[in-house]
């Protein structure tokens, strides 16, 4: 894993290995500040670069501009390829059940964007603030305690980018579920 300077106000992510009890403690008890490390967000818009100039020489990126699945041998143009990434967000955000214990989530959602902060990914750093956004505003979005699409998070992952386009449900706080884009409305996320 990817992340932290640490004291108790202030939370450095992705510029050093994130450390356990940081982990712990933050997808506990939000508190202090997140940010993401100048380290991480070079490597994050580097590997955004890179994926960048795939595109732009025609290479085929599986799930940028192909298919998925059974369909990775069709080719997506550009203009459709916002609207593939929304609706495979949709189409895997298939788990039922009981919603996930709020630290839980919280505590996949560091995970993972420790991860992205190592910059392989080639994600927008859009994205990997807007993840930060989340757990720095206390946003947990709705995830659901079943569900599996081949690799085991991949389900879970689907719900929590439901919420970042303001789609499915998420909770401010301890405050009931509801809307995720009234959630993100009310902590003045876009």
């Amino acid at each position: 894993m990817n992340a932290t300077t640490d004291d108790a106000a202030h939370v450095v992510i992705g510029d050093a290995p994130l450390r356990r009890d940081t982990l712990v403690r933050l997808a506990r008890a939000p508190s202090g500040q997140l940010t993401i490390g100048e380290t991480a967000r070079a490597r994050v818009r580097a590997g955004e670069q890179r994926l960048a100039a795939a595109l732009a020489r025609g290479e085929r990126v599986y799930g940028v501009n192909t298919g998925c699945g059974a369909l990775d041998d069709q080719r997506v143009d550009a203009e459709r390829s916002a609207r593939l990434q929304r609706n495979l967000l949709r189409s895997h955000a298939a788990g039922v059940g009981e919603p996930m214990a709020r630290d839980a989530v919280r505590a996949m959602i560091l995970a993972r964007l420790s991860t992205l902060c190592r910059g392989d990914s080639a994600v927008r750093l859009e994205l990997v603030e807007a993840l930060g956004a989340l757990l720095q505003h206390d946003v947990t979005p709705w995830v659901p305690t079943v569900g599996s699409l081949g690799v085991s998070d991949l389900t879970a992952l689907a719900h929590v980018g439901l919420t970042l386009v303001g789609e499915g449900r998420a909770r401010v706080g301890d405050g009931p579920f509801i809307d995720a884009a009234r959630a993100l409305e009310q902590v003045g996320l876009p």
